[in-house]
């Protein structure tokens, strides 16, 4: 247990205008009501005008600094010289969001691996659909979706936070190969009534094709594409087979990092030759996009449980190492 509390939070990107919302969607909810875990001090957002204006929008502590750079909150002496004496500390703790390893779905899964639900882990295979609402359009706020240079796209955000679910529950690759592939080069960049404003061509790939060897030997495959599911079905399926059973898991689509209330788990018994429907729930009464990532900060403030920057370091690896074949 971390008994300083409140931790002290800084936020970059929590506007009032922001076309994006996953500041205030996930981060917002948990952190305003975290009692005394946590309080935001700081936000940086692009203006010190727009970070005051949202300090006030939403409540935040009088307290809070607004700042327009992000290097100027770097700069600024009060909190240079805290984070200066915390990395001289040996012991300085770090988070990251990977907030799906907290997920119920996928401490459900793994969980069933870990009684020996299935037996030995034999092979995985996953076909995901998804990323964002439609295969050949964007909003306007993720236009930069099809910009690779920006660094956020449907491969290192959507693919990312999807491969890592699956690692958390089966363990690392040994060895990859992928596939990818720009199909729909074209992408159609909407208004907020949904008039086309502009037509641009991505370097982002929309299709990903993974096959590989997990530690465990393991093998898996992992096709994962940007866009609407086929009409009437899930946008996720996930099978584990098992020399014993089969896990399915079933949902709208890949993202149960951020919480899909219709996901479905499955168990199929060889010895049985029944299918059982698993339970799941949420406890929480946070919005759906805050609950994982409420369970995050909970974790951090509990000191265990968390991923750390160590765990974004080797997913960057392996992001890159996966991009690596798109170039």
């Amino acid at each position: 247990m971390v008994s300083n509390f409140p931790i002290r939070v800084g936020i970059i990107g929590l506007s009032t205008s922001a076309k994006t919302s996953w500041a205030s969607s996930a981060h917002l909810p948990y952190l305003k009501d975290s009692k005394g875990k946590y309080i935001i001090t700081a936000l940086c957002n692009t203006s010190v005008t727009s970070a005051k204006s949202a300090i006030e929008s939403y409540g935040l502590p009088s307290t809070t600094k607004a700042f327009g750079d992000a290097k100027d909150l770097a700069a600024d002496p009060d909190q240079a010289q805290e984070l200066n004496e915390l990395a001289k500390q040996k012991n300085v703790r770090s988070m990251v969001g990977l907030q799906g390893r907290l997920s119920p779905i996928v401490l459900k899964v793994k969980s069933l691996i870990e009684e020996g639900r299935i037996g030995k882990v034999l092979s995985t295979n996953v076909v995901a659909d998804g990323g964002t609402a439609s295969r050949d359009s964007l909003k306007e706020g993720l236009k930069y979706f099809t910009q690779k240079e920006v660094g956020g796209n449907i491969v290192t955000i959507g693919f990312g936070h999807m491969i890592d679910n699956i690692t958390h529950v089966l363990g690392k690759f040994s060895s990859f190969h992928t596939q990818l592939g720009i199909q729909r080069p074209k992408v159609d960049i909407l208004s907020p009534s949904n008039t086309v404003l502009e037509t641009v061509t991505s370097n982002v790939p929309d299709h990903v094709l993974l096959h590989g060897v997990l530690n465990s030997g393991a093998l898996a495959s992992v096709y994962f594409r940007r866009g609407q599911a086929f009409r009437n079905s899930p946008g996720l399926i996930w099978r584990i087979h098992g020399s014993l059973g089969e896990i399915k898991v079933t949902a709208s689509g890949p993202a149960v990092s951020v919480g899909d209330p219709v996901t479905v788990i499955e168990v199929d018994d060889f010895e049985k030759e029944t299918v059982e429907t698993v339970e799941w729930g949420w406890e929480d009464e946070l919005p759906v996009m805050a609950r994982n990532v409420g369970r995050l900060y909970e974790a951090f403030a509990e000191g265990e449980g968390y991923p750390d920057f160590d765990d974004a370091v080797k997913g960057h690896q392996f992001l890159e190492d996966v991009l690596r074949d798109s170039k």
